[in-house]
């Protein structure tokens, strides 16, 4: 009976369509774990030059298709030629991905369905303070905001307005953690129901900046 019940089976007429997106999510899926495997081999304990356009298109490769399926759109400015800094690559990557999804997630918030300002700008460029040249990191999105009250409370470990929805608390403390670690800061700025903004400061390579 289940011989002859298969025989009997036709294919939906689409059915070439699902083939395609089958083969097309699983080539995506692949493009992922090769990448990450790519950033597992480069880690070591040792912080070595690194471009933050690299870093940056390396860690969007990871998140694009997502945030494309939730209607998010990306904006990126940033130049190949900025100075490169010393870092430990796959922690910073860590830090753009947690940054990326915090935005994700605020965008979300504020716009369940499809709407045309649910973009997030992603820039990178050079930056002084004193005396001292650095590459600053900067992600906007146009989200819920953070209240002035928890500005202060996002960096602390386990602080979180997202538990009932899984949110662990830890994504910013660790990020704060890993570019204090490279002589970084970060800053945010928020305006309830506007927007967010954090920027992150990595000192150039001292060798660079001493020839600049």
């Amino acid at each position: 009976m289940q011989i002859l019940s298969l025989r009997n089976y036709r294919l939906p007429t689409n059915w070439g369509g699902y083939a395609r997106d089958i083969v097309q999510e699983t080539q995506r899926i692949a493009d992922i774990v090769r990448e990450l495997l790519t950033f597992a081999r480069q880690e070591t304990n040792e912080h070595s030059l690194a471009n933050i356009a690299d870093i940056l298109d390396a860690s969007l490769r990871l998140i694009t298709t997502q945030l494309e399926k939730n209607g998010i759109t990306l904006e990126r400015s940033y130049s190949l030629e900025l100075p490169p800094i010393r870092c430990r690559m796959q922690r910073i990557q860590q830090v753009v991905l947690n940054l990326l999804s915090n935005a994700h997630h605020a965008l979300n918030a504020r716009y369940p369905q499809y709407d045309s300002n649910k973009i997030i700008q992603i820039r990178a460029g050079l930056h002084s303070r004193d005396g001292r040249s650095y590459i600053r990191l900067s992600i906007r999105d146009h989200g819920i905001g953070i209240p002035p009250e928890y500005q202060a409370r996002i960096f602390e470990p386990f602080f979180t307005t997202r538990r009932d929805q899984g949110g662990t608390g830890l994504g910013l403390s660790v990020s704060y953690g890993i570019i204090r670690d490279h002589a970084g800061t970060i800053t945010v700025a928020s305006v309830v129901g506007n927007y967010t903004q954090f920027d992150v400061d990595f000192p150039v390579a001292e060798d660079v900046d001493a020839q600049s």
